[in-house]
């Protein structure tokens, strides 16, 4: 567990851009299914994609597995953003999934990084919580 700790803590020194805050999600999933635990997109002024968003895991979650996949969304650039139009059509985006395994249950936590092509990075701390709906009362 220490090392992991001291490998998480090397891998934020060798990002200089990142935020000093993660930022916090909370989402939850039945066991075997799939959720979204974040949607990342980095884009030029002409709504194009920005390079590529890695996705770099610090703290892999206990069971299950967190992945990336390339997806379309809508921008949600604020009003002073010159990017502001680019929230009328599809732009390129990365999400991050996180696949419960068929046996997971409980609180899994997960903490990773998002590497943009301009070298910042974006560091999230997910909790997400595996559940399974109570049974069924047998009839008697």
């Amino acid at each position: 567990m220490r090392l992991a700790r001291a490998l998480a803590l090397l891998s934020l020194l060798a990002f200089p851009g990142i935020a000093a805050e993660p930022e916090k999600v909370v989402r939850s999933v039945l066991p075997g299914e799939t959720v979204r635990v974040y949607i990342a997109y980095h884009t030029e002024r002409d709504c194009t994609r920005s390079g590529e968003i890695r996705l770099a895991v610090i703290e892999a979650p206990a069971q299950g597995r967190l992945f990336a996949k390339d997806t379309t969304t809508r921008g949600g650039f604020g009003y002073n953003n010159p990017r502001y139009h680019c929230n009328q059509r599809q732009i390129a985006a990365v999400e991050i999934l996180y696949e419960a395994s068929g046996k997971a249950d409980g609180l899994q936590r997960t903490r990773f990084g998002l590497v943009f092509s301009d070298g910042l990075m974006r560091v999230i701390e997910a909790e997400i919580t595996v559940w399974a709906p109570p049974a069924e009362p047998k009839a008697e």
